[in-house]
């Protein structure tokens, strides 16, 4: 993942960051 960053809530649930462009795998 590029441009990671700290995740929310719902990142983490997701298992994964969202970069600043949207959705980053």
């Amino acid at each position: 993942v590029v441009d990671v960053r700290e995740a929310s809530a719902e990142e983490v649930e997701h298992g994964h960051v969202h970069g600043p462009g949207g959705h980053q795998h």
